[in-house]
């Protein structure tokens, strides 16, 4: 029978954390879109899930500067609220807020296809406690929305399958007064 691992058979030092191999592989283990941007938006560091929903390459996204080619939808430039030609939040918004911000994004990628994703943004301080960069995290919401889309088709279905059998019936109670 084997036993779990404890934290001081795997790091004895308890430096994994501190390390920044160690932050890192954290980083590239989390199965959504990481990516830590610049107060400008420019992007410093994207992990495999980012490139896997994008289908660009990390060389092509990091040093990309706002806006995105990938990025589509109400947080896209030019389809802001309202026709405006803002985005709703802006990375300088977030560093100067402090605080953070959540919404929805559609992620194009580079064959084409789009995915959807719950983004998250969050302000990263130093230690003086100042505003240095912005973490974007998102979540693929596609397989999601899709079966979102198929259960409310199939409930449209039945109702319509529902009301034409109350309708067949209808009829066929009339059509036996009739026929008696």
């Amino acid at each position: 029978m084997s036993k779990g691992l404890e934290m001081s058979e795997v790091d004895p030092t308890g430096d994994f954390c501190q390390s920044e191999a160690g932050l890192r592989q954290i980083i590239e283990s989390i199965p959504a879109w990481v990516q830590v941007c610049r107060l400008d938006g420019a992007i410093e560091m994207v992990n495999e899930a980012a490139t896997l929903i994008s289908g660009y390459e990390r060389s092509e996204m990091v040093g990309q500067t706002w806006p995105y080619p990938w990025l589509s939808g109400a947080w896209a430039p030019g389809e802001g609220a309202n026709g405006s030609n803002t985005v709703p939040w802006s990375y300088a918004e977030v560093g100067q807020s402090g605080g953070s911000r959540q919404f929805e994004a559609t992620i194009v990628h580079r064959q084409g296809s789009s995915r959807a994703l719950s983004v998250a943004l969050s302000l990263l301080r130093d230690e003086k406690g100042c505003p240095q960069r912005v973490l974007m995290v998102g979540w693929d919401l596609t397989r999601r929305k899709a079966m979102e889309v198929e259960r409310i088709q199939t409930e449209k279905i039945q109702a319509v399958n529902q009301l034409a059998s109350g309708v067949a019936h209808d009829i066929n109670n009339n059509l036996a007064v009739v026929l008696g």
